[in-house]
């Protein structure tokens, strides 16, 4: 009988060793998940924020090309550009400003130029 009773006192204690194992391993576990998550989730917010970034970036971008691109529309009108040309002094070529393609040609072929 004794012996039975020292096995069964020895069997107590090393079951109660192996639940404070198991429960430390658990807790270890528990706070090693728990440390990732919070990386993980600190991780998230910055690339969130930094695609958020970048969306307000290629907004404000959208919108300079919009405004370039009407000011190029405005700058190119033929109306403008005329009167433009008129305030440095310029007018429209006369007919006889103007010159045949061939009669260059000519003129290069007879001088060997």
């Amino acid at each position: 009988m004794r012996i039975f009773l020292a096995h069964a006192a020895a069997t107590r204690v090393a079951g109660s060793r192996l639940r404070n194992a198991a429960t430390g391993g658990a807790v270890a576990l528990t706070l090693v998940s728990a440390w990732v998550l919070y990386t993980e989730s600190t991780a998230t917010r910055r690339l969130e924020s930094q695609v958020l970034s970048a969306d307000r970036q290629r907004e404000r971008l959208e919108d300079e090309i919009a405004v370039l691109k009407a000011e190029r529309a405005y700058l190119a009108r033929p109306s403008r550009i005329e009167q433009a040309a008129r305030a440095l002094g310029m007018r429209p070529a006369l007919e006889r400003q103007y010159v045949r393609i061939d009669e260059i040609a000519a003129d290069v072929d007879a001088s060997g130029r």
